[in-house]
């Protein structure tokens, strides 16, 4: 193929891959159940089509004004990829004006990266190189945090889309953010751009397959339980062993159980366990199901007068739970103080008194 018909190809899948994209941002915030995670996927998915018409020599020359704010958003697509990772694969997660940090720090860098070639020719060129820097370390903690939760997912949808993300999305942009340094002032061989853009359009073709069948469960934070009435006779039974191994025989404080050992404990096929817990008790993430388990006891030990004295660490650890740091932010999650402070409320004067015996009259 020569340079002239590369070149055209290289428009025309541009195109149609804009053309999914766009599909894609509609079809996600009009789904149900919009939250941040909603506005998050479109306004990446936006950046991404800002870096498809910015890229392109051919596209590029004509945009005029539109230049620009283009521009402005394409800089901050690793941003908002990262924020997108942490509200698609974090249940738990608020979006805090700390999150938009590295969104500022992208935009400033690339921004002189670009307009202050003039001004310091030195300094843009670290600044961009500093841009970069910032996006492979955003994409490498998106991996991080999309594979470290893939075994406890309890939404299936999502968990197989976390493969999506993590080989997918997140890893071309290394590969992207590699080949942009590694040919830093040299000149971007057709192919080379012509193949970028293939990944991205097959990326964007599964991510739009995936979008149309888009459901509230993928951004929603929560997820009502479905009526144990409705279960199957073979979820009834499995509900009912699960909960005599969690309550009666207190599994959750088995140290780094996980979701495949549980199922190999109540002989069931994992699959179903995961859809047990998911779609009759509403959890989405296997730890948080634990987590309401051990909170419950910790809940009991630190309102109980006889184990006043009993360190919060102690109990922390007698819950199941491997440490104090985690204990402390599931607890103060789930009951809106800290375990001392809800120790304290409970055994006020009043309640310490209730539970002390009176001390003998002197003769």
């Amino acid at each position: 193929m020569n340079g002239g018909a590369l070149s055209l190809a290289d428009a025309l899948l541009r195109f149609a891959t804009i053309g999914e994209l766009l599909l894609a941002i509609v079809v996600i915030a009009r789904a149900p159940g919009r939250t941040v995670g909603n506005w998050l996927a479109a306004g990446f998915l936006a950046a991404l089509i800002a870096y498809l018409l910015l890229s392109s020599d051919m596209v590029a020359v004509h945009l005029g004004a539109l230049r620009l704010p283009l521009f402005v958003l394409a800089t901050v697509a690793g941003g908002l990829l990262w924020l997108l990772s942490r509200a698609l694969f974090q249940d738990d997660f608020r979006l805090e004006p700390v999150h938009w940090l590295p969104i500022a720090l992208l935009e400033a860098c690339g921004l002189y990266a670009s307009f202050g070639q003039a001004v310091n020719a030195r300094l843009a060129t670290a600044a961009s190189l500093v841009h970069q820097a910032i996006v492979a370390i955003l994409y490498a903690d998106a991996i991080f945090r999309s594979w470290r939760g893939y075994a406890a997912d309890l939404v299936e949808p999502r968990r197989r889309f976390r493969l999506w993300f993590i080989a997918g999305a997140s890893v071309t942009g290394l590969a992207i953010v590699a080949a942009e340094v590694t040919l830093r002032g040299l000149e971007v061989p057709p192919g080379l751009e012509f193949a970028k853009v293939l990944a991205i359009f097959a990326l964007t073709t599964l991510l739009l397959a995936w979008s149309l069948d888009l459901k509230s469960g993928w951004f929603a934070a929560a997820l009502r339980a479905r009526p144990e009435v409705e279960a199957a006779p073979g979820e009834r039974q499995l509900l009912a062993s699960l909960r005599e191994a969690m309550e009666t025989g207190r599994g959750y404080r088995r140290e780094g159980l996980t979701i495949a050992a549980l199922a190999h404990q109540l002989k069931v096929p994992e699959h179903l366990l995961r859809r047990v817990i998911n779609q009759r008790l509403g959890h989405r993430n296997f730890n948080a199901f634990l987590n309401a388990y051990r909170i419950a006891e910790a809940k009991a030990s630190l309102a109980d007068a006889a184990r006043e004295r009993i360190p919060v660490l102690t109990i922390a650890l007698e819950s199941g739970f491997g440490s104090i740091g985690p204990f402390n932010r599931a607890f103060r999650e789930a009951v809106g103080k800290t375990p001392t402070e809800y120790r304290r409320e409970r055994l006020g004067p009043a309640a310490r008194a209730a539970h002390e015996e009176p001390l003998p009259k002197a003769e």
